[in-house]
């Protein structure tokens, strides 16, 4: 008994953060049947012990699944609201392009450079750069 509780141990351990429909429940059954073997071995073999530990075992596979899910569901809200956010930049500078007097197909935007020392020691004075923007 005491060389299948690590074995146990360490199944539930790997098996806790997954989400896959078939894992899921594999993943709380084992970690069930673990629980109830580390309960059993701390209790002496009483069946409350038993009872308990397979309860826990349960418990913390399901809190695990539902910190994973919550965790993914916040992940997915930020990217959609980051998509959300570029789209409508898109369409702000379309919404830009379209109002663009038709002899200047261009947009040169300055970007001014301060006076900086680069990692090597070499000093570069202010200057400013320009980007084009093509409609």
């Amino acid at each position: 008994m005491k060389s299948i509780l690590p074995l146990l141990l360490g199944a539930v351990l790997t098996c806790t953060g997954c989400t896959s429909s078939l894992l899921r429940p594999a993943t709380t059954v084992l970690a069930g049947a673990a629980g109830g073997v580390i309960g059993g071995a701390l209790s002496n073999g009483r069946p409350a012990g038993i009872a308990g530990g397979a309860a826990a075992g349960v418990l913390l596979s399901e809190t695990a699944y539902y910190a994973a899910s919550k965790s993914k569901q916040r992940a997915y809200d930020a990217g959609y609201e980051q998509a959300l956010s570029d789209e409508m930049k898109s369409q702000y500078w379309q919404q830009q392009f379209r109002h663009w007097p038709a002899s200047s197909p261009t947009l040169q935007l300055p970007v001014p450079r301060p006076e900086r020392i680069t990692p090597d020691g070499v000093r570069l004075v202010p200057s400013t750069d320009y980007i084009t923007i093509h409609p």
